[in-house]
């Protein structure tokens, strides 16, 4: 919840395309952003997060639908 909090608060990023699952401090990142950029500040995000020991970014760029 606190990294999906996080790009909620973030206006480069639409965090309804994107999904946020955490099992023991382990964050996978899935879904889709329009560019790289917000691949990156996902992460960055999710990295930035107390708790937060691996990062898992299976995010897909290009077009959303």
């Amino acid at each position: 919840a606190k990294v999906k909090t996080k790009l909620v608060a973030d206006p480069q990023i639409n965090p309804f395309n994107i999904d946020v699952d955490t099992e023991g401090g382990i964050v996978t990142l899935s879904g889709r952003v329009r560019v790289a950029r917000q691949s990156r500040e996902a992460e960055d995000l999710a990295w930035d997060t107390k708790g937060v020991r691996s990062v898992r970014n299976l995010l897909h760029v290009g077009k959303l639908n």
